[in-house]
C-alpha cells in the first residue's frame, strides 16, 4: 500500500515539475527584465544602471537568451548588464546585435555608450545619430537620451554666441 502511494505521489511531483519548468521558461524573460531592463515613464520594471546587481542580472539574462535566443529585448538586458559588470567587449556585441533586431532599449544603451565613451571610442556625433534614431521610433526611453544631448548642444551653442568663434568651434560640448 505504502508503495503504490509513494509511486503516486512521484508522478504528481514529476508532472508539477514539468509544468513549473514551463512556467519558469516564461519566467525567466520577466526576471531578467525586473533585474537588468530601463525602466521608462510607461513601464517600470527594471532597475537603474547604478542600481542593478550585474552577477545576478547577468545569470538571468544568460538563462532567458538560452531559452529565446532571438529576443531582443532579452539580449538588451544581458548587453546592459555585461555593461554593468565591466565587460565592455561583450555588452557592445549584444546591444549592438538588439539594436539591430529593433530593441529601442539598445538604441539607447548605445547611445550612451557613444556619449560617455564607455567601452566604445567617445562620439557625441555618434550618440545623438543613435539616440535621434531612437526617437523616430517614438520610444521614450530613445527620447530621453535625445533630450540630454540635445540641452548640451544648445547649452554649447548658447556660449558660442558673443564669444570667440575660433575657440568655439574647436570646444565640444562633452569633456
Amino acid at each position: 500500500m505504502a508503495r503504490g502511494i509513494l509511486f503516486g505521489t512521484g508522478v504528481s511531483i514529476a508532472a508539477l515539475i514539468c509544468g513549473h519548468a514551463e512556467a519558469r521558461d516564461g519566467d525567466l524573460r520577466r526576471a531578467c527584465a525586473q533585474e537588468a531592463r530601463l525602466p521608462t515613464p510607461d513601464d517600470k520594471t527594471g532597475v537603474q544602471f547604478d542600481d542593478m546587481v550585474a552577477e545576478r542580472a547577468i545569470e538571468l539574462c544568460r538563462r532567458a537568451l538560452e531559452a529565446h535566443p532571438r529576443d531582443a529585448a532579452v539580449m538588451a538586458n544581458l548587453g546592459r548588464a555585461f555593461s554593468k559588470a565591466g565587460d565592455s567587449k561583450a555588452a557592445l556585441s549584444l546591444i549592438e546585435r538588439a539594436a539591430a533586431a529593433g530593441s529601442l532599449q539598445a538604441v539607447n544603451t548605445l547611445a550612451s555608450m557613444y556619449e560617455t565613451g564607455n567601452g566604445v571610442p567617445n562620439d557625441p556625433a555618434r550618440a545623438f545619430a543613435l539616440a535621434k534614431s531612437g526617437e523616430r521610433g517614438a520610444q521614450h526611453l530613445a527620447a530621453g537620451a535625445v533630450g540630454g544631448i540635445l540641452s548640451e548642444w544648445h547649452r554649447h551653442a548658447e556660449e558660442c554666441r558673443g564669444g570667440d568663434r575660433h575657440l568655439c568651434s574647436c570646444r565640444r560640448p562633452w569633456p
